[in-house]
């Protein structure tokens, strides 16, 4: 069960920090030029890729060093999870409606796997997020009445 439970927060983080950086948005046929969530070349540019990165940074802590942070970890886990999935969702349906909004022209913007990829991972964090950690336990040895 820990390790399904790694698996999934990791996949999820993966493909939150892989579609920050692959393209957003393509525009044109010929000369295509990508929006990035983070650009890192030639210019160091955010287009709303720090702020998904960032949120999936901070459900990481609090998934593995609760106690050190704050008294409820799993509440505020949950709660940024949430908003990463709703903050997810608005750029993809921005990056929709842009592409309708625009219409059928040569020039037309089209959806980069990077905005299907920070979709899939907000929605992987957030099934991560509902369940429960599974806790360590200690194995105890079994005590007899006689070694009180």
């Amino acid at each position: 069960m820990k390790r399904a439970y790694f698996l999934l927060w990791l996949t999820g983080t993966l493909l939150l920090a892989g579609g920050c950086l692959l393209p957003w948005e393509i525009a044109g046929e010929m000369d295509a030029a990508a929006t990035r969530g983070i650009q890192l070349f030639p210019e160091i540019e955010d287009n709303g890729g720090a702020t998904v990165l960032g949120l999936g940074v901070a459900i990481g802590l609090l998934s593995f060093k609760p106690k050190k942070l704050v008294d409820n970890p799993e509440i505020w886990r949950l709660v940024l999870s949430i908003i990463l999935v709703l903050l997810c969702s608005l750029y993809f349906l921005r990056g929709i409606l842009h592409q309708i909004a625009i219409g059928n022209v040569m020039t037309a913007r089209v959806l980069g796997i990077g905005l299907v990829l920070i979709l899939l991972g907000s929605i992987l964090l957030l099934v991560f997020s509902s369940f429960d950690m599974p806790k360590r336990t200690q194995k105890q040895g079994r005590r007899s009445s006689k070694s009180i």
